[in-house]
């Protein structure tokens, strides 16, 4: 049972220490910035901030500690931590008057020392603050269009601290870049201005890429994980002058305004740039191109034909310019997509390219209508159709008379001649059309009227 009650007591005592926390720790005259634990650490890294920003002067540090634990001290490894002989233990707190800054400092109970896992590290921030630097933003010469580098007038000041073991490692300070970019809203159609912030990881010197900006911006450096609340008094923000953007980005938009089809397409068979897949013509289609302004002012708009973009495709439109509209009246699959470039014509973007296929044609001619007497319903004499480029109807009476003729295969005969219906019996048609494929109709037949209310025919003249 002794043993027992032993292990449980360490287990609490280590439980105590692990569960160390930087809340409640607190400096004066001065400030310590928010904890920061590197991944993979177990280490509460606190930036002291005088009052005025320069050297740190007399510092009085205050911990929180528990019951029976003393307050220890390090500058290389736990090997040669020492209690605090400063220390003033009052409750659950103690006071270090002219503490020492660049070292750890962990509380525990003296017989579980070596047993300390977690620990602060305090260091003095006015001897790495970022002081007297200028910030510049050009295009990164390998991929001038889509990246840019930021660089410091000089490398940035290193901060260090030990672990217990003794190990010497680097922080990363992860500095925070602000600038403004373009962010393009699908529902909306439309770019709108956002405000980003981005840390920059010290690993590479005093020099960072970024993906470029679709917006002239600035790029300002508004301090580092460790100057939350105080960046002010160090200078910040460091802003560099205002880079014009290059980069483009380039969305297009396509709406079916008319298609030569007689009954809905699959409403499932539809593309991200809200076309149907599948087109009956003639289809007329109006493209309109959204990117990137001012970075963006030359626009194309192209259709070729194939399934895809290429070279050797054979173009059926070229337009120059952000709007425009086609008409497709040939059988054939053909991919739409626009093309855009820069200010400098240097830097280009292609919008996602759509493929869409024009139908071959079709051409049905009912036999039979009733537009007398189920209002509403079968009455129309009307063609089912698709892919027709010209159409033409006629309808004659038993005698060869002309009744009625039209020209848009959408529209159909309503059993009337000059506005008075005409009696049920048989009627005879005469249709020719041509087809987006090449094909050649030409139909006649008989059409009956079913039901109808005269039983004479009526006088036309």
């Amino acid at each position: 049972m002794k043993t027992r009650s032993l292990i449980l007591s360490l287990l609490i005592l280590v439980s105590s220490t692990l569960t160390l926390s930087a809340q409640g720790v607190t400096a004066t005259p001065g400030k310590l910035s928010q904890p920061y634990t590197p991944i993979g650490q177990q280490v509460q890294l606190l930036a002291y901030h005088s009052a005025t920003g320069e050297g740190s002067g007399a510092v009085t540090l205050t911990f929180p500690i528990a019951a029976g634990e003393k307050l220890y001290s390090y500058t290389t490894s736990i090997q040669e931590a020492q209690p605090v002989a400063t220390a003033q233990y009052a409750g659950a707190t103690v006071t270090v008057p002219n503490a020492q800054l660049e070292c750890g400092y962990f509380t525990a109970q003296p017989s579980q020392v070596m047993m300390t896992e977690v620990y602060y590290w305090i260091f003095d921030y006015s001897r790495v603050a970022l002081r007297d630097l200028t910030l510049t933003a050009d295009y990164d010469t390998a991929e001038p269009c889509q990246q840019v580098t930021l660089a410091l007038s000089r490398p940035l000041a290193s901060i260090y601290y030990h672990t217990l073991q003794g190990v010497n490692m680097q922080v990363d300070r992860g500095l925070v870049v602000r600038y403004q970019d373009l962010v393009y809203k699908e529902e909306r159609h439309a770019f709108t201005i956002e405000q980003k912030e981005e840390l920059l990881p010290e690993n590479n010197g005093s020099a960072w890429h970024l993906i470029a900006p679709l917006t002239d911006t600035s790029f300002a450096i508004i301090g580092d994980r460790f100057t939350k609340g105080v960046a002010s008094q160090y200078g910040f923000p460091i802003e560099s002058p205002v880079l014009q953007a290059h980069r483009v980005e380039l969305h297009a938009r396509y709406r079916l305004l008319s298609s030569g089809q007689s009954q809905a397409t699959d409403s499932t068979a539809t593309n991200a740039g809200q076309l149907p897949s599948s087109l009956s013509a003639p289809a007329t289609v109006e493209i309109d191109l959204i990117a990137n302004e001012p970075a963006t002012v030359l626009y194309q708009i192209v259709i070729a034909e194939g399934a895809g973009i290429s070279k050797e495709a054979p173009v059926v439109m070229q337009f120059n310019g952000r709007n425009a509209q086609y008409t497709f009246d040939k059988m054939g699959t053909y991919t739409l997509y626009g093309k855009a470039s820069d200010r400098t014509a240097s830097c280009t973007a292609i919008s996602q390219p759509v493929v869409v296929t024009v139908q071959s044609s079709r051409l049905e001619v009912p036999n039979v209508f009733t537009p007398f007497s189920s209002p509403g319903v079968n009455d129309l004499f009307q063609v089912v159709h698709q892919s027709l480029i010209s159409f033409e109807g006629r309808i004659y009476d038993s005698w060869g008379g002309l009744i009625y003729s039209w020209r848009d295969p959408d529209g159909g005969w309503d059993g009337t001649c000059r506005g008075k219906p005409v009696p049920s019996g048989v009627y005879y048609y005469v249709i020719t059309a041509e087809g987006a494929d090449g094909v050649q109709y030409h139909k006649s037949g008989d059409v009956n009227i079913l039901e109808s209310d005269f039983s004479q025919q009526p006088d036309f003249n």
